[in-house]
């Protein structure tokens, strides 16, 4: 799941709950437009972070690490991977896709 999904989940249980807790029209009504201003500001956060480093927005935690590993490791003549990792393919330059019918073809 990501991390926009799981802020937008939070928003909403949040929103839920303060419907539910509070009794006064105007503190509900000032709490969820709270809520409402962190999650935007948090999810433009996010947005923002993807658009200036979408090579590290597509990778997972361990991945990245592993990436600017082999990123430092290539740019000093050599590449070594992780021990019990995988290569990671480059997120900036993908691999093309092969269908079946072109690998057969090869």
């Amino acid at each position: 799941m990501g991390k926009l999904a799981l802020l937008g989940i939070f928003g909403v249980i949040s929103a839920a709950t303060i419907g539910l807790k509070m009794s006064q029209p105007v503190m509900q009504l000032s709490a969820v437009a709270a809520v409402v201003l962190i999650v935007l500001f948090i999810g433009s956060g996010i947005l923002l972070f993807g658009h200036k480093h979408p090579e590290q927005a597509t990778l997972e935690g361990l991945e990245i690490v592993a990436w600017q590993h082999q990123v430092l490791q290539a740019a000093k003549g050599g590449i070594e991977f992780l021990p019990g990792q995988s290569p990671i393919p480059d997120p900036n330059n993908p691999l093309p896709i092969v269908s079946d019918s072109e690998a057969e073809k090869e």
